[in-house]
């Protein structure tokens, strides 16, 4: 999962206060407790040990993004030449994200894919790798955290990036996109 732990034990007069931490919340990670960061520790808090862990997916760019109607779902992306085949769901009611699974069937670490919402499941289709262009995809399933393949048998669209899809109650519609074979 997506997870990194730091532990900052404090001994003798080291003071912490949030302004410590600004490159851990630069880097998207938490503290697990509030208070853990209100106020400064001091030498009678030498044995408090400081940990932090990651609970969102990574920062990047030209992921998608969509609503379930209760969660924001994104996925894929890029920093850089690092692309991500991962994601996550957010809750707002309840301020709280999961990973999205990237085990099996999760479609291939790409950038400028599109994603769409059935009312059930999201689907990714598309986007490129700096190296590949995809014509293929995925159905992920939030209720099991998991994917299933997207057909890519007959009438399947050209490999492309930056086109957009739409969802008809019944099928999604690709069209447009920059293509290169």
């Amino acid at each position: 999962a997506n997870v990194k732990v730091y532990r900052f034990p404090q001994t003798g007069s080291h003071r912490w206060n949030i302004e410590n931490f600004q490159n851990f919340q630069n880097q998207n990670d938490f503290c697990l407790s509030s208070e853990d960061i209100s106020g400064n520790w001091n030498s009678e808090d030498k044995d408090r040990v400081k940990i932090f862990i990651r609970l969102w997916p990574q920062g990047r760019r030209n992921h998608t993004a969509i609503w379930t109607g209760s969660e924001m779902i994104i996925w894929g992306g890029t920093i850089e030449s690092q692309f991500f085949n991962s994601g996550g769901r957010y809750n707002p009611s309840t301020d709280t994200w999961v990973a999205t699974s990237s085990g099996a069937n999760c479609p291939t670490a790409r950038e400028f894919n599109t994603a769409i919402w059935t009312g059930t499941k999201m689907l990714i289709w598309g986007g490129w790798n700096r190296n590949i262009y995809f014509n293929d995809g995925g159905i992920y399933s939030p209720s099991s955290n998991s994917w299933t393949a997207i057909s890519t048998g007959a009438n399947v669209p050209t490999v492309r990036n930056g086109h957009t899809a739409e969802w008809t109650g019944s099928e999604m519609i690709v069209w447009g996109g920059l293509s290169r074979t």
